[in-house]
Order: structure tokens, then C-alpha cells, then sequence
């Protein structure tokens, strides 16, 4: 089947999901340098359920304040703006996209956080212009494996025929054969139809990069994505699933300006920035 034809079909998907408002909304308020903790905080308290899913986070282990937490402005306070942010984007999301079909709704979301915060230290750290999306960009880098699940609730992702060796070419192809489309050209369908920025939707789209072509064609943010992902898989791999070559990783580096080994100094940071991981995924959200 011809891949407008694939992608006409998971796009008519009833299930389908959307996204709230909310994130539309935060998305506008971080993606503007003039605005503040204040405004980001008034969005937050607006949206109860989001409300109490984030002072649920913010009161967790994982935080270990010592005394409880009962309003949002003070949790923004305590752990910053960009962590309130994130997990402000991180919940919302989470919460929204419910998932189908024959995948590892944990497992999924699981890598994907992981790859939103590695996405996030990378961004702060080379002082991407955009750094502002890092974060959810790495969270729905693979957001188009939803659709292909809900459109073939019969078959597994990864499909059959990937195994897990790191390889760009392995998993795309995979993907090709059983559902006639990769999952990155299916997630930038679905950012373009949620009328995503375009950065966010390139990053989607482009982040299964070739690392032996032409890199520069590629977003900046779309090649954060893929480190932040190389560095998730170095430290925090799932179910055997290798990354690609650390040549490919200082290919793309290098594309940006940045050498590998530099870079490899948020590895700490990223360890104890996936303690966020399992808060997110073992609180009972509402």
C-alpha cells in the first residue's frame, strides 16, 4: 500500500487520540522568552486534574521535601521552571494519550520520558536555540508508533523481523513491511494534524536520522533527539535494545558543533534526572 494511502487511514483512525488544551497552551507560554513561572503556574491551577496530578509528583519520594507541597506556585518555586515545565507536559500528556493495541504502554513511556529529559540536559548544555521544545520533543519523538498500533491492533511494535540491534535501518524497515510506513513520517503526520509547531513536528519526523548522510539536512532539534535517545539507550537500555554505534552518536555530534566526549558529562545528571521516570509512571495520576 502506498504510504498516502497508510497514512490516510491512520489519520481517519477513530481512536486516533488529541491532546488537551492545556499543553497547546503551555507549548505557547514556554516557547515565549517574556513569559514567567507566574503565567506558566496560572495555566496549571486552571486544569484541576492536571493541578493535582503535579503536587502528587511534586510530594512523591523522588522529590523528598520535607514538608508537603499544597500549591503549584510553591511547587514552581521549589523545583524550578523548567522541571515544573516538564512535568507539567510530562503528566498532561501521559494522561491524554491512552494506549492500544500490542504495546508496552509502561515500556513506552518509559523510554520516552527518559529521551524527553536526555533531549532537555543536551538542548541546556550546547544552549540550542530551541531548547524550549527539547523536552517534549524527546517525549513524543514516537508518538507516530501510536497510530500504527491503533490502526493494526493485531500486530506488536516493534513489529516482527526487528531485533533490537541499534540500527535505524533494522527497526524502519520493520516498520515498512508490516505497516507500509516508519513511525517517524507517521508522527509527523499526526504532529502536523495537532498543528504542532514546526520545529516540534520536523523533530518528530526526522529524528530516525541517517548518521552517514548529509546530517545538516536535518533539524538541529531533530539530531538533538536522536542523541538524547543514544545516551538513554547507553545508560537506561529496554529490553535489549542496543544503541547505535558511538561512531554514528559523534557523527551527529559533531554536526552540531559539539564533541561526543564533552557532551558525555550530563551522563550523571541523566542518571539522577531518571529518578523522574518512575515518579511519573508509578503515581496513580488521576
Amino acid at each position: 500500500m502506498e504510504e498516502r494511502h497508510v497514512l490516510k487511514k491512520i489519520l481517519r483512525t477513530q481512536e486516533l487520540p488529541t491532546l488537551p488544551d492545556v499543553v497547546y497552551r503551555i507549548l505557547e507560554i514556554t516557547g515565549d522568552p517574556l513569559s514567567s513561572t507566574r503565567l506558566l503556574t496560572q495555566v496549571i491551577e486552571h486544569d484541576p486534574p492536571l493541578s493535582a496530578n503535579l503536587l502528587k509528583l511534586v510530594n512523591s519520594a523522588y522529590f523528598g521535601f520535607s514538608r508537603r507541597i499544597h500549591a503549584v506556585h510553591d511547587a514552581a518555586v521549589l523545583v524550578g521552571y523548567s522541571t515544573i515545565r516538564a512535568l507539567a507536559l510530562g503528566t498532561s500528556v501521559i494522561t491524554s494519550l491512552k494506549i492500544g493495541g500490542g504495546l508496552d504502554a509502561h515500556r513506552f513511556w518509559d523510554h520516552s520520558l527518559a529521551a524527553a529529559i536526555a533531549t532537555d540536559l543536551l538542548a541546556r548544555e550546547v544552549g540550542h536555540p530551541r531548547a524550549d521544545m527539547a523536552f517534549i520533543a524527546g517525549l513524543l519523538h514516537d508518538v507516530g508508533v501510536l497510530p500504527l498500533v491503533l490502526a493494526h491492533p493485531e500486530t506488536t511494535w516493534p513489529p516482527p523481523g526487528y531485533n533490537g540491534n541499534g540500527g535505524n535501518g533494522d527497526l524502519l524497515g520493520s516498520e515498512i513491511k508490516t505497516f507500509g510506513i516508519t513511525h517517524s513520517h507517521a508522527g509527523g503526520a499526526v504532529a502536523r494534524a495537532w498543528k504542532f509547531p514546526a520545529d516540534l513536528t520536523r523533530a518528530i519526523e526526522e529524528h530516525h536520522l541517517d548518521p552517514g548522510g548529509p546530517l545538516e539536512q536535518h533539524s538541529s532539534l531533530a539530531r538533538l533527539v536522536f542523541l538524547g535517545e543514544w545516551f538513554v539507550q547507553e545508560s537506561h537500555s529496554l529490553d535489549g535494545h542496543r544503541p547505535a554505534p558511538e561512531a554514528a552518536a559523534t557523527a551527529v555530534a559533531r554536526s552540531l558543533g559539539q564533541d561526543l566526549k564533552v557532551l558525555m558529562k550530563v551522563a550523571p545528571r541523566l542518571t539522577d534526572a531518571l529518578g523522574q521516570i518512575e515518579a511519573l509512571l508509578t503515581m496513580e495520576l488521576t
